[in-house]
This record gives structure tokens, sequence and C-alpha cells, in this order.
């Protein structure tokens, strides 16, 4: 007779990570920190293959800095949303509680802001928070 027993339950959630972030040691040390978490992480340095990634496969979530070439994040986040290319969002190189803060998460699919781009932790703890189960929902895609 073979018994099966469950696996083990996974320390956290994973989950499938655009990160568009034109400074390329803010992107090595945020991608760093979540692959080391078991993130499948794809990274942009422009919106154009930012836009290619959410198409080519829809992510769980985006990680995407205020200002992205010449785009701030209020024109291009609404128009990746119009396009029916924005998943979930958090944006980085913004204050929490300012103004502008408030000005994005009024953004539909705008789920937390983090001060810097090259606070890993602050962005892997956001992200932890919302994959945690609340009331036995996962936030999956």
């Amino acid at each position: 007779m073979f018994e099966l027993t469950p696996a083990p339950e996974p320390e956290h959630l994973c989950a499938d990570i655009v990160l568009v972030e034109p400074d390329p040691r803010a992107v090595e040390r945020v991608y760093a920190h979540l692959d080391a978490d078991g993130h499948r992480v794809r990274t942009a340095g422009n919106l154009a293959t930012a836009r290619l990634h959410l198409a080519r496969r829809r992510p769980q979530f985006l990680i995407a800095a205020v200002r992205v070439g010449d785009r701030d994040a209020d024109e291009f986040l609404p128009a990746l949303a119009a396009e029916g290319l924005l998943p979930e969002t958090l944006v980085t190189g913004v204050l929490p509680g300012s103004p502008r803060a408030a000005e994005l998460g009024a953004i539909s699919r705008v789920f937390a802001v983090v001060s810097s781009p090259f606070d890993a932790p602050a962005i892997a703890a956001a992200l932890a928070a919302r994959l945690a189960p609340t009331d036995g929902v996962v936030h999956q895609p």
C-alpha cells in the first residue's frame, strides 16, 4: 500500500514579476533579492521592453519606477491599463504617505509605493504582504 503525504507548505508564495527600472544598479539589487526569494523576475530598462514582457506573458505584478525615460507613472500606468496590460503594481521612488503616493494610489491596480528603487527588502515585503492569504484568498492572476 502506498501512502500519499502532502507536500510541505512553502514558507512564502512566489510570483511572476516584471521590473521596469532605468537604473541598472537598482535592477541588479532588486532582481537578486527577489530571485533569491524564488520569484520569477523579468526586467526592462524602458517602457517598450516592459510592454513586450507584459504582452507576451502577463505577470502577477509590475514593479515600476515612478519615472521611466521621459514618462511619469501617472502617464504610463493608465496607458498600460487602457491596453489591458496592467497587472497589480508597486511603484518605486515615491515617499509613502505623500501627496504623490495618494495620486498614484488612485490609479487602478496600484497597491503600494516604496520610497527607493534600491530598497529591495521593502519591495519584497510589500509583495509578500500582497501575496499573503487573507481569509483563505491568495492574490493570484
